[in-house]
């Protein structure tokens, strides 16, 4: 019988992070996620768990939350019944995109979304730049939002919340 050698180790090792980032990747999609892939055209394609696509225009492509700005992945509630998505066709510029469940399980896009929220925004917020509205967090129907001033010095951030009404008005929470 031959004694294992460090290669063997370092080869079983791979196996087993391999199997555990296939794992998570699973997992990831498990809540309803659609998954995320660059089109020829530079597009992003979102393809949902029911095989329906949706793409969204050319550009630097998904920006996550604050905490994560390079996460290429999209919110989702529980259920599954809402997504959420921060497209970032430039720098300094983020439009959200949401999607909605309905009873015949097929998604439809709720549109002027960035729009939506700059009026459903907290009287205390003066102008809402809606050029840079990004999804914090998705828990049910409340999104949380951020929208920041990149033209005040320092730049102003402001935080608050929404909620997704089920015919797919946007109203201050």
């Amino acid at each position: 019988m031959r004694t294992p050698t460090m290669n063997t180790y370092k080869t079983i090792r791979l196996a087993i992070i391999f199997f555990a980032v296939a794992s998570a990747s699973s997992r990831l999609h498990a809540a309803g996620e659609p998954v995320v892939r660059r089109g020829d055209d530079g597009s992003t394609v979102l393809t949902f768990p029911n095989g329906q696509t949706f793409s969204l225009p050319a550009g630097k492509g998904l920006l996550g939350p604050s905490s994560n700005p390079t996460s290429q992945t999209p919110f989702a509630n529980a259920d599954g019944s809402l997504i959420a998505v921060n497209e970032q066709p430039m720098t300094k510029t983020s439009f959200v995109h949401l999607y909605m469940k309905g009873a015949d399980g097929r998604f439809i896009e709720i549109k002027n979304v960035n729009q939506k929220i700059g009026k459903a925004a907290p009287a205390s917020a003066q102008k809402i730049d809606t050029d840079f509205i990004r999804v914090e967090r998705l828990s049910g129907k409340t999104l949380d939002i951020e929208t920041e001033d990149f033209g005040s010095k320092p730049t102003k951030r402001l935080l608050f919340k929404v909620e997704i009404a089920a015919d797919g008005a946007i109203r201050a929470r």
